[in-house]
């Protein structure tokens, strides 16, 4: 029996250092979520959630359209755990596994995915 596996895109962080979100940024005339977002789909995840941050609706504007679920880490500043954690509670509980991905490596090829 073949895995099923959802992935969990990370995209909450609020880029202090940065200045401005980082998910947001161009990668190749795209944002660097959807360059992630579109990776993981082309690579067969085809049940995919993405956590962003407390009123991050330029996020989810980005995403618009992909056929994704998002969910919220309500704990802003927190670790990276509590956005896991966030996603899994939002997740097909059907899956066998679980693809975590990070909203800052958009060159990720999806060959490397599957």
């Amino acid at each position: 029996m073949a895995p099923d596996v959802s992935a969990l895109l990370l995209a909450a962080g609020e880029s202090v250092r940065m200045g401005r979100a980082k998910q947001l940024l161009p990668v190749g005339g795209r944002p660097a979520v959807v360059r992630c977002l579109e990776s993981i789909l082309e690579a067969g995840v085809d049940d995919v959630t993405v956590v962003i941050r407390p009123g991050a609706k330029d996020v989810a504007e980005a995403l618009r359209g992909f056929p994704v679920r998002l969910a919220v880490n309500d704990r802003p500043g927190s670790d990276m755990a509590a956005s896991v954690r966030a996603g899994l509670g939002a997740t097909e509980t059907r899956a066998t596994g679980i693809l975590v991905c990070l909203s800052d490596y958009p060159l990720v090829k999806p060959s490397t995915l599957a």
